[in-house]
């Protein structure tokens, strides 16, 4: 929603938070192989594993897709240039947080999604994981 929004980038800042949420996410791999989306990922929880993709899209595009998403959900979200907004800042707090900050993992492939359907992106990175992957 909106409000868990405009709340995530203030709380994972905190780094006792951080190192929480690490911690219970690294301590998941127990369960088996996973897949992990999220900010620091590919960065910072598992930077050791051998796919790491790096999505992105235009400003426009997310909030596009954002302010759909919202819209089909029911959530008043507000316009598609406060969604815009709201993405650009949540961006801006957590590329210069001190602890974890939002980049590109190294090694991993960015997949610009902006003009690229679901699919594509979808085949996209089943095509770049490591070939034994998808028989286990």
């Amino acid at each position: 929603t909106p409000e868990i929004t405009r709340h995530a980038s203030p709380v994972s800042k905190v780094p006792a938070v951080r190192a929480r949420v690490t911690a219970w996410l690294r301590d998941m791999r127990a369960l088996g192989d996973i897949i992990v989306e999220g900010r620091d990922i590919g960065s910072v929880v598992f930077p050791d594993t051998p796919a790491r993709f790096y999505l992105d899209a235009s400003p426009e595009e997310r909030a596009r897709r954002r302010h759909l998403e919202e819209l089909e959900k029911g959530i008043a979200g507000g316009s598609r240039e406060e969604v815009k907004a709201s993405l650009l800042n949540r961006d801006r707090i957590d590329s210069s947080r001190a602890v974890a900050p939002l980049r590109v993992a190294e090694g991993a492939w960015v997949i610009d999604s902006t003009a690229i359907p679901l699919a594509e992106v979808v085949q996209t990175v089943l095509d770049r994981l490591p070939s034994d992957w998808l028989s286990r």
